[in-house]
């Protein structure tokens, strides 16, 4: 099962998720939690990382920081996923984007081609996480809803806004459920509301 949550910045996507996480868990499977937020040592993404550590504390979830290189993780580290008892939380596809996009050992960051990166984005992204979700067991990927503001972005932004869209779009198409979260209330936009 796949489920995509999606919401504005500060909606309480992030609480819903751990939320629908333990509630799709029963008391033999394991909750999985991947953080991939890049720790830059600054006092802003320090106390970010802290904050959510302390919103998951006590749910039952064990935790890998893992911000870009995703899929080369799931090959080497991740048997467990074919044994059918896990749910995994990915915290979230912005983050492992634009750590793709700018670390100098980013996936993305050599490709210039908005058309190219389209394709290696989802090459590197979205084709091994489907293929994981399609194994069997539960997979819930928070994203940010994206277009909305109707700002108008310097270039850089713009591509990487147009892109994380392009993501979503692939994600949503392919999921049993998405849900939008607005204000820390879920509505269903496909399926149905979990947790």
């Amino acid at each position: 099962m796949l489920l995509l949550i999606t919401g504005g910045s500060g909606s309480g996507k992030s609480e819903y998720a751990e939320k629908a996480a333990v509630s799709l868990g029963s008391d033999n499977q394991k909750l999985y939690y991947i953080a991939t937020m890049h720790n830059d040592q600054s006092a802003e993404c320090r106390e970010r990382i802290e904050r959510h550590r302390a919103q998951r504390e006590g749910k039952g979830f064990e935790t890998w920081e893992w911000d870009h290189h995703l899929a080369g993780y799931f090959a080497q580290s991740m048997i467990w996923w074919a044994s059918g008892e896990a749910t995994l939380l990915i915290e979230d596809l912005p983050n492992l984007l634009a750590n793709e996009l700018y670390l100098p050992d980013g996936l993305l960051k050599d490709e210039t081609d908005p058309e190219q990166r389209k394709k290696l984005a989802e090459k590197v992204i979205v084709m091994p996480l489907l293929k994981m979700s399609a194994v069997g067991n539960r997979m819930i990927l928070v994203t940010d809803e994206v277009g909305m503001s109707g700002e108008d972005y310097d270039p850089e932004t713009r591509e990487y806004l147009e892109l994380l869209a392009y993501i979503n779009e692939k994600f949503a198409e392919k999921a049993d459920a998405v849900t939008e979260v607005v204000a820390s209330i879920p509505s269903a936009v496909k399926g149905e509301i979990i947790g």
